[in-house]
């Protein structure tokens, strides 16, 4: 069966109920961000709704900022939730996302770019999530970007977790991965340089800027989750 809808912005798009198989029985909703299509399936009873917007192109953000934060609970649940009110990103529903830094997009502050957002508002997110209860332990998350010069082109954004790693070293992981897939897109991960004096990795001319974010904690207390977490924050206008 197929039906014509017009939905909230105004956009057509067409539903489709598809037999269930039995694969995703067990999910009531998933959203899947895949070839410039967003695909949004809702379990009804043995079937699925497919939603299938016609007009994608609206999807590519042209604006992103950076966060990070950390939470602290008496479940992991509860830690993250503290962690996304510290980074400001708590009153949104976040949906992750892979690592593709948008050809053309702006980086602004995070207090710019909440001010574009509404709260309950879908956010596509790039995160990196870390957490643990384990006495004394130290996490990070980290979020890393590369932009190459020709801002027609897409970048890269690269997320890190791991134990055991102060904030610069988890966050200069995290830059050192994406600046090597942005340079793998030309066969030169080889060719990579660390410029001492602006910080950053360097490609010949090809890459403008290389940067990272990170979030560090050490665990305080005996059975208290602790969580970091670093989000790359894509907005769509």
């Amino acid at each position: 069966m197929e039906k014509a809808y017009s939905s909230v912005l105004g956009e057509s798009f067409q539903v489709k109920v598809l037999q269930d198989t039995g694969v995703l029985r067990n999910r009531l909703m998933c959203w899947k961000y895949k070839f410039g299509e967003l695909i949004n399936c809702y379990q009804v009873k043995f079937y699925f709704i497919i939603v299938h917007t016609d007009n994608m192109t609206n999807l590519v953000p042209n604006k992103l900022f950076f966060t990070r934060g950390v939470g602290r609970g008496d479940t992991m649940l509860r830690s993250f939730e503290e962690a996304l009110r510290d980074a400001g990103i708590a009153q949104f529903n976040i949906v992750t996302v892979s690592s593709i830094f948008p050809p053309g997009a702006e980086i602004v502050s995070r207090e710019e770019g909440l001010t574009l957002l509404k709260p309950g508002q879908i956010l596509f997110t790039v995160l990196a999530r870390n957490a643990s209860n384990e006495m004394n332990r130290m996490l990070s998350s980290a979020i890393g970007y590369a932009i190459p010069t020709d801002r027609s082109k897409w970048g890269y954004l690269s997320e890190h977790h791991s134990f055991g790693e102060t904030e610069k070293k988890a966050g200069f992981f995290a830059e050192k991965l994406a600046a090597e897939m942005l340079a793998s897109t030309t066969g030169e991960q080889d060719e990579l340089v660390w410029d001492q004096k602006k910080e950053e990795y360097r490609l010949k001319d090809r890459i403008l800027q290389t940067k990272n974010i990170c979030s560090t904690a050490v665990v305080l207390k005996e059975e208290e989750w602790t969580t970091t977490i670093g989000a790359a924050v894509l907005i769509v206008e």
